[in-house]
């Protein structure tokens, strides 16, 4: 799997440039959201595909971290975490 609903992340990263010898070691995704609401809507989202989650404020911001139920796999690399990290809160 390489597709989180319609995010389709490793083609993703290379239509913005990015390399596969760019990466040495992969042991999870994260994505930063621009707003709040945003945040909040991703988070459901991503509890679809999920088979656990946390979620705690650090460094200013709430950040979910996920267990994938099924691992994103790209190269020899099997990824099973992903992170959702809300905008940062000017403390």
């Amino acid at each position: 799997m390489n597709t989180i609903g319609d995010y389709k992340i490793f083609e993703n990263m290379k239509n913005v440039g990015f390399e596969d010898d760019e990466f040495k070691e992969i042991d999870h995704i994260a994505y930063r959201t621009e707003t709040d609401e945003r945040y909040e809507e991703l988070k459901k989202e991503f509890q679809v595909f999920a088979s656990s989650s946390s979620e705690a404020m650090i460094a200013g911001r709430l950040i979910s971290v996920f267990k994938l139920k099924e691992a994103l796999v790209y190269g020899f690399w099997v990824i099973y975490g992903l992170e959702l990290l809300a905008p940062r809160r000017i403390l």
